[in-house]
């Protein structure tokens, strides 16, 4: 299954790609945390960053601006029970505009799925 995270930006803010270069803000990670019967499939899947200077950390930066969409390849594991189960998905980012960032941030976003037999 593919999984899509999209995020919406405020005008004059932006969010970092998961390829943003160190000494900066830092970059956008998404991770499934453990303990649950799914598993990343693949790369995660995100459209080109912009790639400009930005004044707020002075580096040339990767990042979106106005809307962001991620595709999260994910397996379930042989062992995940049938019917009923919820795929949780954390991702860390950062904003910034001209004149400041605001702290790092993680959200858990919870999604149900069923889970067939074979």
């Amino acid at each position: 299954m593919t999984v899509h995270l999209a995020a919406d930006i405020q005008p004059g803010w932006r969010l970092y790609s998961m390829d943003q270069p160190s000494g900066g803000p830092i970059a956008t990670a998404i991770s499934l945390p453990p303990a649950q019967p799914f598993v990343f499939a693949g790369a995660i899947g995100a459209a080109k960053p912009h790639a400009i200077f930005d004044p707020t950390s002075g580096i040339q930066g990767r990042l979106y601006t106005g809307h962001a969409e991620f595709a999260l390849p994910i397996k379930t594991a042989l062992t995940a029970p049938v019917g009923s189960q919820t795929v949780s998905v954390e991702i860390r980012y950062q904003t910034c505009n001209d004149v400041l960032c605001l702290p790092p941030r993680t959200v858990r976003v919870n999604l149900p799925v069923q889970v067939r037999g074979k």
